[in-house]
């Protein structure tokens, strides 16, 4: 248990093999994620060699929420992107045969008031034109309405929703175990007057420290980042 940064917990799970972040709050595991990213060099796109979680599960493809896995192979699904009119990729995770339908565009993706799941499912809407805008896409793309269909039926058969998989929340780890576990312990986790009862901390600290194997580091924020700030820890 120690002082920390979000940037330090990254640092940490660089450094060594079979290590995962865990933290309370989304906020913390998205700037986990994109720090991880970002000292690794990666842009937008998915890269060869990723971790990714399932944040639904696919029964058609026997992926559950909360699994993880290494990108073998990936590609832009042009025909579907066209379509659409964002970058679809066809992913296939190591050990898998088939390949997964993603929307890199819906990682961590953020709308008020809208669940993830709507995030991710509208990408996919212009699948589904209305009235005669149905003839017009037909026209622009130069599909059938049999190529439409085989493309409906494929995002309904391998489209998998998803994020980065660096940093997870204790609840999405529930099931997984790694050699190693760094948790982000952020203020609001350790606030008796917060939204965390003294049950669910005790619970989810529970969670967190059995997923490891045989190390746990509890990395402690004394305040959340404020990345708009040149020192994103200075106290308010």
């Amino acid at each position: 248990r120690q002082d920390g940064t979000i940037e330090g917990a990254v640092e940490w799970a660089e450094a060594g093999e079979d290590r995962v972040l865990l933290t309370w709050t989304n906020k913390v595991r998205k700037t986990a994620n994109r720090l991880t990213r970002k000292s690794r060099g990666y842009d937008k796109d998915i890269q060869v060699g990723e971790t990714l979680i399932c944040t639904f599960n696919n029964h058609e493809q026997q992926i559950m929420n909360g699994e993880t896995f290494t990108v073998e192979s990936v590609e832009t699904h042009q025909e579907m992107s066209d379509v659409l009119g964002h970058e679809v990729v066809l992913v296939r995770p190591v050990g898998r045969r088939e390949r997964f339908l993603m929307v890199p565009s819906t990682f961590d993706a953020y709308q008020p008031r809208t669940s993830d799941r709507r995030i991710y499912t509208s990408s996919f809407s212009g699948l589904w034109p209305k009235g005669n805008a149905i003839w017009e896409l037909l026209d622009e793309t130069g599909l059938t309405m049999a190529d439409l269909r085989r493309l409906r039926t494929e995002y309904k058969q391998y489209g998998v929703q998803g994020t980065w998989g660096y940093c997870l929340t204790v609840h999405k780890s529930q099931g997984s175990q790694w050699g190693e576990v760094g948790f982000v312990s952020c203020p609001g986790f350790r606030d008796r007057d917060g939204r965390l009862n003294a049950e669910d901390r005790r619970r989810m600290t529970y969670t967190a420290v059995t997923r490891a194997e045989h190390g746990f580091h509890a990395f402690m924020l004394k305040v959340m980042p404020d990345y708009r700030r040149s020192n994103p820890y200075a106290a308010n």
